[in-house]
């Protein structure tokens, strides 16, 4: 029997709003956010969506979930600047910690999010997800 790749674990960041901020998006790719323009569907709450800031940090089963979160905090500190630029300019925040496990692995899918980070997502309005997925 074969074992297969270990389920996969990321914390995603995602900024959305309704329009590009002149000067912000140079800014923000140096700090290694990717740009993505957005068409909304018809299914879309918010139809004014049109432009994305993202980043995701991944690992697997083995990763220590502590470590992407330090990772991708890191990252939101050093652009907290521009991203309260973007909530200044209508973007919503949403930053997102997705584990995946299989039904045979045993693993510990539990993590800590440490008091300066809730701070942090705090200080820049976003929002926070937690995503467990049973393979």
């Amino acid at each position: 029997m074969t074992r297969q790749e270990p389920p996969p674990r990321r914390v995603e960041f995602n900024a959305s709003g309704p329009a590009d901020v002149p000067g912000l998006t140079p800014r923000l790719e140096a700090l290694g956010f990717r740009r993505s323009d957005l068409t909304p569907r018809s299914t879309w709450l918010d139809q004014n969506v049109r432009v994305a800031f993202e980043f995701s940090v991944s690992g697997n089963s083995a990763t220590d979930v502590s470590a992407l979160l330090i990772e991708a905090c890191d990252r939101v500190a050093r652009a907290e600047a521009e991203l309260l630029e973007l909530v200044g300019a209508g973007f919503g925040i949403l930053f997102s910690v997705v584990l995946e496990v299989t039904g045979e692995d045993e693993v510990n899918s539990s993590f800590v999010l440490e008091a300066a980070h809730l701070a942090l997502l705090s200080r820049i309005g976003a929002n926070l997800e937690t995503a467990l997925y049973v393979l």
